[in-house]
């Protein structure tokens, strides 16, 4: 019997409003035309006019959306201007619990809260580091890539600076994956 391949990981990374999340969609949708199993969270924002007021979180698995951050003149401990919503947190929390084995996991986003805090997703950082899965996809902001790496040293690292790039580059490796 032929050895099961390692799994891929993938850490994206750029600055805000880049597409990460637009690159996370367009593997997501990719993967799911090819038959794939998919499972994790994408991270919506949520524009008043051209003002990001706030964060969703999508269960790649089952569809549900939670509000999961505000913006805030309060923000959360370890975050500049959310408000995290801590019901919405357990929830994508116990989502990333459940989100292994499948074939794509998705990941988007690990920060502040949780290289940090040791808060957060810290089921996300558990779901990675099982491998239970054929490719994952993690956005990591650009000041915990180190850390990331640390942790990943096999990850591949994506930099995506603008939407255009992050078009052409989710194309390119979806192609290459599925």
């Amino acid at each position: 019997m032929p050895a099961k391949p390692e799994p891929l990981l993938f850490l994206v990374t750029g600055s805000q409003g880049a597409g990460k999340t637009t690159f996370c969609q367009h593997l997501v949708d990719a993967a799911r035309e090819a038959g794939w199993q998919t499972a994790g969270l994408l991270s919506h924002p949520v524009f008043n006019g051209s003002l990001k007021i706030a964060i969703d979180a999508e269960d790649l698995a089952s569809g549900e959306i939670r509000r999961l951050a505000v913006r805030s003149d309060d923000p959360t401990p370890g975050s500049r201007h959310w408000k995290f919503i801590q019901e919405a947190v357990i929830w994508g929390d116990s989502i990333l619990s459940a989100s292994t084995p499948t074939d794509l996991l998705v990941v988007d986003e690990l920060g502040p809260l949780e290289f940090e805090r040791g808060a957060g997703w810290q089921a996300g950082l558990n779901a990675v580091d099982s491998r239970l899965y054929a490719v994952a996809v993690v956005v990591v902001r650009p000041e915990f890539l180190g850390e990331a790496l640390v942790r990943w040293s096999e990850a591949n690292v994506v930099e995506i600076d603008t939407r255009e790039e992050s078009d052409i580059k989710s194309r390119v490796l979806a192609s290459q994956i599925f």
